[in-house]
């Protein structure tokens, strides 16, 4: 059977996974130079991936505000706060998004 899509905010939502455009974010890790990457979300707002390269960061948030995020699959979680840096761009601990987010 055909895998549904449909064009959702900017994104295309491909059977229960969001995908961002790539054409409108970038990403990067600590001090690293900004590449262009993909938000996957399997549930806006509360449990979503970045792609960056052949990296793969995802995040969970359970709606009381706490956050984590891990590195790969078989990463630690760890706590983080979402905040915006000066460049307009938004960070969870060392990793930052910028361009077209889409967290909800």
């Amino acid at each position: 059977m055909p895998a549904m899509a449909a064009v959702v905010g900017g994104g295309v939502w491909l059977g229960s996974e969001a995908v961002a455009g790539s054409s409108g974010l970038q990403c990067r890790q600590g001090a690293q130079v900004w590449t262009d990457c993909r938000m996957r979300q399997l549930s806006p707002g509360h449990h979503w991936f970045l792609e960056i390269g052949a990296d793969r960061i995802e995040f969970r948030h359970d709606g009381s505000g706490r956050m984590r995020m891990r590195a790969g699959q078989r990463g630690s979680w760890v706590s983080v706060e979402p905040r915006w840096d000066k460049n307009q761009s938004l960070c969870w601990g060392t990793v930052c998004a910028r361009g077209d987010v889409r967290l909800d």
